[in-house]
């Protein structure tokens, strides 16, 4: 039989042990870095007549344009924009167009300069 005091000690130091062994845990997840990692831009390009398009999709309808950029909102995606290489602002058509996709893209809050809507403000 073991001496009481040995039995002691020994549960002295497993008691030890599983503290140290929680502290360096402990210390493990507080470092653990929680920001997420910034999402990649999605590229939405204008065709010749300034149609939006994502992934090479035509977004001719308007509501169809608009629930993308919608659900993209949500998702916390944002985007860039290309101009068409033979971009005139001299054709009313493309640049309308253009002009309305910037509108949805803004009112979905796809620009990285949009901040998240405070709801108790």
């Amino acid at each position: 039989m073991e001496s009481p005091g040995k039995v002691f000690s020994r549960r002295f130091l497993w008691i030890w042990a599983a503290v140290l062994v929680m502290a360096v845990a402990a210390i493990w997840f507080a470092n653990i870095k929680t920001t997420t990692p910034t999402p990649a831009r999605v590229v939405i390009s204008a065709d010749s007549n300034g149609t939006p398009r994502l992934l090479g999709v035509s977004l001719a309808n308007t509501n169809v344009r608009d629930g993308v950029f919608q659900a993209m909102g949500v998702a916390g995606l944002k985007v860039a924009t290309r101009m068409p290489a033979g971009f005139s602002p001299t054709n009313q058509t493309q640049v309308s167009n253009f002009v309305e996709t910037l509108k949805a893209l803004n009112r979905a809050g796809l620009f990285s300069t949009n901040s998240a809507p405070n709801l108790y403000e």
